[in-house]
Parts: C-alpha cells; structure tokens; sequence
C-alpha cells in the first residue's frame, strides 16, 4: 500500500508562526525585578548577620592559635617561652613570642621587632588577621607578658586575666573574648556586653 510522502513546513508559515511569540513586556519586567529586590533585601541582613560573627570568630580564634603555638613551642623545646603584647589603639597592636622568660619587643616589624624564633620573626599584628577592624581592646595592661612553663603549661609571674576583645563592625552586634587564664588554659566566651555568638558561652 503506497504511504502518502510527509509534506515539508511551509517556510512563510514558520516564519509567521514565530513572529507570533512574544517577549517579556514591559510590565513583567518590572515584576521580575521587584520579586528580585524583595529577596535580596530579606537576605542582606541574615548576610550581615554571618559576616559579623565571622569576624569576631576569626579573631578570637586566630590569637587563640597563636598563644597555643607559644605553648607547643615551649613543650617542644623544653624551654620557657614568654608571650608579649603592646597596645596603643585599634590599629596599633602586636603579640609576640620569644625563648625565655626576658619578653620581647614586638613593635615596628620588622625594623625593631625582636620577637624571633630560629631567626624567624613569631608576631601576630593587625594586617595578620582575616577581619582586622574587629580587634577592640586588650583587657589588661597595655603592654605586658606572661611566661609558659615547658613541663606544668602553667603561666609564671601570672597577675591577672589576659583578655583579648573582638567586635563585629560596623554594627558592633557581636562580640568574643580570647582569654588566657593561671593554668595557661585559652578559651573563647562570648562577650557580656553584646550578643552571644552561638557555640560560645558567656564570659564570666
């Protein structure tokens, strides 16, 4: 039985039937834009909200880790490590560490700065942190030291509660202490004075 051969598309009709689709008007443009506004204005502040507690979680643990290398260093050696700090400002601030119990200096890296290990400058400054505007204070003398002993991890000479203070910017929403306690023990609470950060206890 002969089969009917398949007719080709008409090439004018194509052409009329796709003149026929439409783009976005003008008002559905305006649609789409509003719904896009609406749910980056809902997400802005929950991404403001991580930013901060980043910033302060970083610092606090940044120093954290540096303190704690300090007392690895000194049960690696089997030696007296002391850990130094000098506080101006914000902006002005450094931690250092050295072997023995003398300290060092840790300003003006690395023209003045005889915070070494093996020749190799051991300083925490401003431009070492991720977030750098959330250093706030040192709650303590504003510059000091403290000594880790190799065989105990205890602090020799200890005097008092070495805090070091981080605050979310802009908002100042957030803030963590690092803290340094008489067993040489570091810990990370949450500031009384601003909102906790979840996964942090509260300063006491």
């Amino acid at each position: 039985m002969p089969t009917t051969a398949q007719t080709r598309k008409d090439p004018q009709k194509g052409k009329k039937e796709f003149s026929k689709n439409k783009g976005f008007t003008l008002i559905e443009l305006m649609i789409s834009v509003a719904v896009i506004a609406v749910v980056a204005s809902l997400a802005l502040p929950s991404y403001r909200t991580i930013i901060e507690k980043r910033q302060v979680t970083s610092g606090a643990q940044q120093v954290g880790a540096f303190i704690s290398t300090a007392q690895l260093e000194a049960v690696k050696r089997n030696e007296n490590i002391s850990v130094s700090w000098d506080y101006t400002d914000e902006e002005n601030w450094c931690i250092g560490m050295v072997i023995g119990d003398a300290g060092c200096n840790c300003t003006s890296v690395p023209t003045t700065n005889t915070c070494k290990i093996d020749g190799t400058d051991r300083v925490l400054i401003p431009d070492n942190l991720n977030y750098s505007d959330a250093f706030a204070s040192i709650d303590g003398p504003d510059d000091g030291r403290f000594v880790i002993d190799p065989v105990r991890g205890m602090l020799v000479n200890y005097t008092a509660v070495t805090s070091f203070e981080f605050v979310s910017q802009p908002e100042q929403t957030y803030g963590l202490n690092t803290r340094i306690g008489p067993t040489g023990r570091v810990s990370i609470c949450s500031d009384a004075d601003h909102k906790e950060v979840p996964g942090y206890e509260s300063c006491q």
